[in-house]
């Protein structure tokens, strides 16, 4: 697999992961009015991934299948912003507040899960004695993509509702899922890596 088929595909996960950042603090912001609910909701994504992060990186070891694992944290993002959405029309019964909370933990979980399994690929597509040089071009597509995602998630965050900027969201997720199920090759971690061809062949089992 060429490289910069991962890189694209890299990218555009941190993008989303930024935007989901950004875009939900924004729309917190909005719903509540109040500032310090953003600073709760940092803390509830901190806390979140602080607490959950042995048992995901544990969960990221056993399961060998990276491909599949990446595949499904992405459908899982897609699904909580669809949850939110079918919730938020029912703010009156829950509060949107803890609507918001419950995605972010829920996100938080799916984004370790995630940057466990792409990690692999990572590792497995840039040799050891090249990646200083190719992890220093990474970081420049990380930054130019979560700088993206930021400013696309103020701009959804002023121009659209609540229920189009989650819409947004579960979009680019089913979108990064749908580029890694066909673009990126089945990686197989067991007690050897093992790496197909792309395409839809990780649904032997």
């Amino acid at each position: 697999m060429p490289l910069r088929r991962f890189l694209a595909i890299y990218a555009l996960n941190f993008f989303r992961i930024e935007y989901r950042t950004v875009a939900t603090a924004w729309f917190t912001t909005l719903t509540t009015r109040r500032m310090n609910s953003v600073a709760e909701l940092m803390l509830i994504s901190s806390v979140s991934t602080l607490c959950l992060s042995p048992f995901i990186g544990r969960l990221v070891n056993r399961v060998s299948r990276k491909k599949v694992m990446l595949c499904m944290a992405q459908v899982c993002v897609m699904l909580c912003g669809l949850i939110a959405i079918g919730l938020l029309p029912f703010t009156r019964i829950v509060d949107a507040f803890a609507v918001l909370a419950f995605v972010t933990a829920v996100l938080s979980a799916t984004s370790l899960l995630a940057g466990g399994a792409i990690d692999y690929f990572l590792r497995t597509f840039i040799r050891e004695k090249e990646r200083p040089r190719q992890l220093a071009s990474i970081n420049i597509v990380i930054q130019i993509a979560l700088i993206a995602g930021t400013c696309a998630a103020g701009t959804a965050a002023s121009l659209v509702t609540m229920e189009a900027g989650f819409l947004i969201l579960s979009i680019l997720s089913a979108l990064t899922a749908l580029l890694c199920l066909l673009f990126l090759p089945d990686l197989h971690v067991g007690q050897r890596v093992e790496v197909t061809q792309p395409g839809l062949g990780y649904f032997r089992a």
